[in-house]
């Protein structure tokens, strides 16, 4: 078994990492690890990248990311993806990568990783079975973006005076919705605190930050009505997860202001999303929930999600 020297990957790294992943996945993906380096070094507090070298070689690389969050989820490590050059495969290079993952978590004081994997990824999962990952309480859920145009008595909030009155149309054309902007953030976190009772200004600016810097395409979306912001959906997309193939969007968050619910905002900014992922030709949007959420678990099936084929899975810092 070689041995592994596990240190933080730099910039000059991203050739090797990309002709890494290039071997993994039959083709490049120099701009989904630019922007992931990039924003590690901007941003070293809530990016772990982690790089093993072999014989004075990078092996194999692991990009993770700390969250704070997002559907109320606990702060935790999101293990984005990890890989193993060919050449050095089944020597232990994933488990030092784990390792040094392990040892940073041990640094900033975290004690879980999360991650996702298709239940067709049979090799994956078993080497994350090997690990000690398990089962999370969480759901991956998927939605088709051809559902964009599903019509409004399938695509409004129960309760919706519209729908009750039959008067047609789709949401998105009952609510004004535009793209997020940086000047957004002031507005996302009022409504934030109105729903959660705390004040998270700073992981939101951070958020709607890496919502309009870090995803490929900009995808976030606010909604207003008399010229006021009163609901939000954060969204990214990228081309990574573990030898994804197309692109697939993610929602990370969405919210709308207590006092304007059941007025189809929600329901708007889910439809103009999709409608604008599917002019994309992005085919799905996806999202993890915590199961005990059952109140956005129900919004997000009445309005076209499923359950993905990705798993949920974590498991605790190995000490």
């Amino acid at each position: 078994m070689n041995t592994a020297a596990v240190r933080p990957l730099v910039a000059a790294d991203l050739d090797e990492v990309v002709e890494i992943n290039r071997q993994i996945m039959g083709r490049p993906r120099r701009a989904f690890f630019d922007k992931r380096l990039t924003s590690a070094l901007k941003d070293p507090g809530h990016h772990i990248q982690v790089g093993a070298d072999t014989e004075g070689e990078v092996s194999g690389y692991l990009l993770a990311r700390i969250i704070e969050g997002e559907f109320g989820r606990g702060s935790a490590v999101i293990l984005e993806d990890i890989g193993v050059a060919q050449e050095h495969d089944h020597h232990g290079v994933g488990n030092s990568l784990l390792a040094g993952l392990d040892e940073v978590m041990r640094q900033k004081g975290l004690d879980t990783i999360q991650t996702n994997a298709a239940w067709t990824a049979h090799d994956l999962l078993r080497f994350f079975d090997h690990q000690g990952f398990s089962m999370a309480p969480r759901h991956i859920v998927e939605c088709d973006t051809a559902l964009a145009n599903q019509t409004t008595n399938d695509f409004v909030d129960d309760d919706d005076t519209n729908s009750r009155n039959g008067s047609g149309g789709l949401a998105r054309d009952r609510v004004y919705v535009r793209l997020m902007y940086d000047t957004d953030a002031a507005a996302i976190g009022a409504i934030d605190r109105a729903l959660t009772g705390t004040d998270r200004s700073a992981y939101l600016n951070r958020a709607v930050d890496e919502a309009l810097n870090d995803s490929s395409v900009r995808v976030s979306l606010v909604a207003e009505i008399d010229g006021f912001v009163c609901g939000f959906i954060m969204a990214r997309v990228d081309f990574g997860d573990f030898g994804q193939t197309d692109p697939v969007a993610v929602i990370d968050t969405i919210g709308v202001k207590p006092d304007q619910g059941h007025h189809g905002i929600g329901a708007a900014l889910l439809s103009q999303l999709l409608m604008n992922l599917s002019g994309l030709h992005i085919e799905h949007v996806r999202t993890e929930i915590s199961r005990e959420n059952f109140d956005l678990l129900a919004f997000l099936y009445t309005h076209g999600f499923a359950p993905s084929d990705q798993l949920a899975l974590e498991r605790r810092r190995s000490d």
